[in-house]
């Protein structure tokens, strides 16, 4: 059976909000981290857009964090 992972920009943006402050950097640090600024990590915090793949990857390593647990998906 497929896995149906189902989640909106909204959601996802108060997840990444979340891992972002556990791991205790700024907007602006983790921009920097990924190659974004930190106005693209706030618009998707926000919900206003889903993030691309490679977005997402980025996103992954400015984090240090396997893609599982940014996306809350058992691993």
């Amino acid at each position: 059976m497929p896995l149906a992972w189902n989640v909106t920009s909204k959601e996802f943006g108060v997840r990444l909000y979340l891992l972002r402050s556990e791991a205790g950097l700024s907007q602006k640090q983790l921009g920097a981290r990924c190659g974004m600024s930190y106005q693209c990590i706030s618009s998707v915090e926000r919900g206003e857009y889903f993030p691309s793949l490679l977005t997402l990857r980025s996103i992954c390593v400015g984090l240090g964090a396997d893609i599982n647990k940014l996306l809350d998906l058992p691993s």
